[in-house]
């Protein structure tokens, strides 16, 4: 074995409970800076200008302007966050059930090929899984393939 983690005492619930105690501060944190984050892109006016410069991508998807806030942030600052105004906005009925699912969608497939790509790549993967990601999604767009 090449790594093996090191523990210095015999795991017990108490150490268990407190490990779980840090994780959810660390997710309270990182949670509480892209809020923070989402305010400052607003207050600086640079919200506009991502929305400006997706305007065309989405209109080309069909996404109506109503989805383009949901749209952006879920993008920006990730998918739980995204997918929980989506879900406030279809409650209060700004957004119509069309435009949610295409924003859903899109989201979804930005995460899958993106980032998940994004992510295997730092992990240290071959990049020809990248490429092979990017082929497979044009031959499904391209052609219909009952696939995506």
């Amino acid at each position: 074995m090449v790594w093996q983690p090191s523990l210095p005492t015999a795991p017990t619930l108490s150490s268990w409970a407190i490990a779980q105690l840090e994780t959810l501060a660390l997710i309270f944190v990182i949670i509480l800076a892209l809020i923070v984050l989402l305010k400052l892109l607003k207050k600086l006016g640079l919200e506009r200008w991502i929305h400006l410069g997706l305007l065309p991508l989405l209109k080309l998807l069909g996404i109506g302007r109503s989805a383009a806030n949901v749209t952006v942030i879920g993008f920006t600052l990730g998918l739980s966050y995204g997918a929980g105004l989506l879900i406030r906005y279809v409650q209060n009925g700004v957004l119509s059930k069309r435009d949610s699912t295409l924003a859903l969608c899109f989201l979804g497939l930005c995460h899958s090929v993106i980032e998940d790509t994004l992510l295997i790549l730092m992990l240290g993967r071959y990049s020809g899984h990248f490429m092979g990601t990017v082929t497979l999604c044009h031959y499904c767009y391209r052609y219909d393939c009952p696939l995506a």
